[in-house]
């Protein structure tokens, strides 16, 4: 299928199977659907996540999938050192994956995330 075709596939599926909820990014009210946070910048596809081109540019990459009126949404995204992402309603326990991997446990409270540039040494000989 590919990974352009069955990250559409896997965004229908969340959105149908999903509510929207309420969280608070660096402070920013806002109503989503779903909350990026990936190490690196993520070359777009469509505004979707889908490949870095390098592995050491030393940000992170955020993306919002914003909740409007009826059926509308918008992408917001931006880059940042570190992020602070807060669930204002903690009884909405939206599920959430750590390195592309679905977790069992659902997002509750405070997440913040930070980029240690330099913290991860890869040799190669």
């Amino acid at each position: 299928m590919g990974k352009p075709l069955g990250a559409v596939f896997a965004a229908r599926r969340v959105l149908r199977e999903s509510t929207p909820f309420t969280v608070s990014v660096n402070g920013e009210a806002a109503r989503v659907w779903s909350v990026f946070v990936g190490v690196n910048d993520y070359r777009t596809l469509e505004q979707g996540p889908l490949w870095r081109g390098r592995l050491d540019d030393g940000t992170l990459d955020v993306r919002l999938l914003h909740a409007g009126g009826g059926s509308r949404m918008s992408v917001q995204s931006f880059h940042a050192d570190e992020v602070r992402i807060a669930l204002h309603d903690r009884s909405a326990k939206p599920g959430f994956a750590c390195d592309g991997e679905a977790s069992v446990e659902q997002l509750a409270g405070v997440v913040e995330v930070a980029m240690r540039r330099g913290g991860l040494r890869v040799y190669a000989g």
